[in-house]
């Protein structure tokens, strides 16, 4: 079971009751913050409330980001997460 799964459930039970998550103005957008910190379950949470996966301020940053923790977990012999997987699929689309 994911250490995420408390998060994701009150995340939820937010946007069911009407939060937007979508962060306006100058601040950082959240699906760059929580891929800097490689949890892509929130990446995939946030795009699908709303969140851009990419920002027009980030100029591809989470392309590379993904391509490079793909890249880690291929080269330490390890499968990449579902959720990472998803976004790679998500970001090809687009």
């Amino acid at each position: 079971r994911s250490t995420l799964f408390p998060y994701t459930t009150l995340f939820r039970s937010m946007r069911e009751k009407g939060a937007d998550f979508r962060l306006k103005g100058d601040w950082t957008p959240p699906i760059a913050a929580a891929a800097s910190e490689d949890k892509w379950e929130i990446v995939l949470f946030l795009h699908e409330s709303g969140a851009l996966l990419r920002h027009e301020r980030d100029g591809g940053w989470i392309d590379g980001r993904a391509a490079a923790d793909l890249a880690e977990a291929k080269e330490k012999g390890q499968e990449p997460s579902e959720a990472l997987l998803r976004v790679m699929a998500l970001l090809k689309k687009e």
